[in-house]
């Protein structure tokens, strides 16, 4: 009996400690502080119990939560019934974080009544700035009948409190209407609205490097259908970028990843994307496809014809795959920001690794030709009539470069290879091998007819500003050098044979010798210089030496010209230019000669001594065939005077009477000598 009492005694005073410190004010101060541990390591959140009224029929109590929250609950419990009707207010004008404090007012008030297998919870007020009305059942641990509303609320206090930066600034509407929570059972619908919001430009671009315009906007609805074990989804966004329609996406959450399956249309407006894909994009791409993602992995699938024929997409997290088949070549240089300079069609497969990346694409054109009279239209050149080429390129993608192989079919064959493309620098590298067949194709572009074949080899460098392209021949027997840097050209030759020149050029060979040349050409104006120095040079046998040969009795094709020198000035068709030659005892200057090389006529006077003997006039008409003018020469006339005076003498000579009138004659013909 002893013992039992003692158990007895031990129990009272257990009760007896357990009811001062759970219903006694001095008990309830005790275990506050015990308490606000135990909730704070269960919910990692820093809880204090600044007040405790517990009594076997009515609590009161108010806390807070991280320094910014006020919960405040009072009312009647039944400890027997194990029921309660209470009511509750939360009150704050900030949120406070690990990281951050939050400006976000929130007051609600509610209650909270039921038993402990059926709890009631409703209540209503602002959050977020914005009025919010809930409910919500827990029967037996399972959440039930879950409803609730919220009006324009803002997004940006949303992102603080889960601690987001603001990315997006706007108010959205949200309704929750679920009657039963369990996952294998669930039923009820969301419905998201989001306003017209404003994307912030600075936040993303520091973030994540995306740049976009400024006041970019988003806005649509999400509505979903919550059916057994899956979620339907239909969602349709707007925004600067363009728009995306989801139907029928459906998500499994009775698997232990979440597996989602959906459908979507996306229209994108390209002009919007210029900044973040930092290219003159324009016009529009529609596609359709399907999306599939479970757990951490996803792959997308996409068609599109807004490229003209079809275009395939396949993608996940680690490779993708293009096909695009008979796609227009002048809607992908629309949607890049470019003029239709080709009209054709194309063929591109693409095998990517994203990351790193990696893989090959391979590219070739059908039916392709050049747009001639764009092409004239915007840089001032002609082009041949057969301007059809075929271009067939392959590309390997090699982590932060990308290595590129093509060849090029037209009335310039082309060669290109070693190409790296530095995705840091943005820089373009690339040897070439060209070859032209037939140079007469070239005179629409040069406005100059030229025969034979020329090879060239060199090397095209492409940066965000500059396009170079260097290059050398070994064509007319000496070494070629040539720069073109956005469209302007310098050029250097040594030891060029100028027969092989003129040959090329369709001019007749009227000289000989050894030239190195300088020269600069705007391509776009078709403007220019050059100067050309020729050693060893030496005349021909053409008109114009049978004609001094004729007049000088010497052969001046024997003639020697150690110093000759041309400069000419080029202004798109027509030629200016000065021509000197010397020799020991000659020299040949031609000053302000005109060649027109679209009519092939040539118009230059020239000044020429051949050992004290001179002779000046000019050269004119067709080049081929032109005609030659002589205009003075000192020598010619006395030539002429002495063979009159020779004349007279032979005829007047013999009769003394007429000898008077021979001096008179004479006397005349020394005038012309003057």
């Amino acid at each position: 009996m002893k013992i039992f009492s003692y158990i007895l005694l031990l129990i009272a005073i257990i009760f007896g400690i357990g009811y001062f410190l759970l219903f006694t004010q001095s008990g309830n101060d005790i275990i506050k502080p015990y308490l606000s541990s135990l909730i704070s390591q269960k919910t990692a959140q820093k809880v204090a119990i600044n007040k405790l009224t517990l009594k076997t029929d009515h609590i009161n109590t108010s806390l807070n939560i991280n320094d910014s929250i006020d919960i405040n609950i009072d009312g009647t419990i039944n400890l027997f019934k194990k029921s309660f009707d209470l009511n509750y207010t939360a009150k704050a004008d900030k949120i406070k974080t690990k990281d951050k404090t939050i400006n976000a007012n929130i007051n609600i008030a509610g209650k909270i009544e039921g038993n402990i297998k059926d709890i009631k919870i409703k209540g209503n007020g602002e959050a977020l700035s914005s009025p919010i009305d809930y409910s919500l059942q827990i029967v037996n641990s399972e959440i039930e009948n879950i409803n609730l509303q919220t009006k324009k609320a803002k997004i940006e206090e949303l992102l603080a409190v889960i601690g987001k930066k603001e990315y997006i600034k706007g108010d959205f509407d949200l309704l929750i209407n679920i009657p039963k929570f369990n996952p294998n059972s669930l039923k009820g619908k969301t419905s998201l609205k989001i306003y017209k919001s404003i994307l912030n430009s600075q936040a993303l671009k520091e973030d994540f490097k995306i740049e976009i315009p400024k006041n970019s906007f988003l806005q649509g609805d999400v509505i979903s259908n919550l059916k057994g074990n899956h979620i339907e989804t239909s969602a349709n966004i707007e925004s600067s970028f363009g728009y995306i329609k989801v139907k029928n996406a459906k998500t499994d959450i009775s698997q232990k990843e979440i597996k989602i399956d959906s459908d979507y249309l996306i229209l994108a407006k390209l002009k919007s994307l210029q900044k973040i894909a930092n290219l003159p994009l324009r016009g529009e791409v529609k596609a359709k496809g399907d999306i599939h993602i479970k757990g951490k992995d996803f792959q997308i699938s996409a068609i599109s014809n807004s490229f003209g024929g079809e275009s395939y997409l396949k993608m996940d997290g680690k490779r993708m795959n293009i096909n695009i088949k008979e796609a227009l070549i002048e809607k992908i240089l629309y949607i890049l920001g470019e003029n239709p300079l080709s009209k054709g069609k194309i063929d591109l497969q693409a095998n990517i690794n994203i990351s790193p990346l990696t893989g090959e694409t391979k590219i070739e054109t059908k039916e392709a030709v050049l747009n001639q009279a764009l092409i004239e239209k915007e840089f001032k050149i002609k082009l041949p009539k057969e301007s059809s080429y075929k271009l067939s390129a392959f590309i390997k993608f090699l982590k932060d470069k990308i290595d590129l192989k093509a060849n090029l079919k037209s009335f310039i064959d082309m060669k290109i290879y070693n190409g790296i493309y530095d995705l840091k620098t943005q820089i373009f590298k690339a040897k070439y091998e060209a070859y032209i067949k037939d140079l007469s194709t070239l005179q629409p572009i040069i406005n100059k007819k030229l025969k034979g074949d020329m090879k060239i080899e060199g090397e095209i460098t492409k940066t965000k500003k500059d396009l170079i392209i260097d290059g050398k021949s070994q064509k007319f027997g000496g070494n070629i050098d040539f720069v073109i840097k956005n469209g302007k050209l310098k050029l250097q030759a040594k030891h060029i044979n100028v027969v092989k020149i003129l040959d090329m050029a369709l001019y007749p060979k009227i000289a000989d010798g050894v030239a190195d040349i300088e020269a600069s050409y705007d391509l776009i104006s078709q403007r220019g210089e050059a100067f050309i120095k020729i050693e060893r040079a030496k005349i021909l046998r053409n008109t114009l030496t049978d004609m001094i040969a004729a007049f000088t009795k010497y052969d001046f094709t024997k003639e020697k010209f150690n110093e000759t020198t041309l400069k000419s000035i080029i202004n798109k068709e027509h030629v200016t230019f000065n021509l000197l030659a010397r020799s020991e005892h000659s020299y040949i200057s031609f000053k302000n000669g005109k060649i027109d090389t679209k009519n092939e006529t040539i118009k230059a006077p020239f000044d020429i001594l051949i050992k004290k003997k001179d002779i000046k006039g000019s050269i004119e008409g067709r080049i081929n065939k032109p005609k030659i003018k002589i205009n003075t020469s000192k020598y010619l006339k006395e030539k002429a005077i002495n063979k009159v005076e020779k004349l007279l003498e032979k005829k007047f000579g013999k009769e003394g009477e007429k000898n008077d009138k021979i001096e008179k004659i004479k006397g005349i013909l020394e005038l012309f000598k003057k």
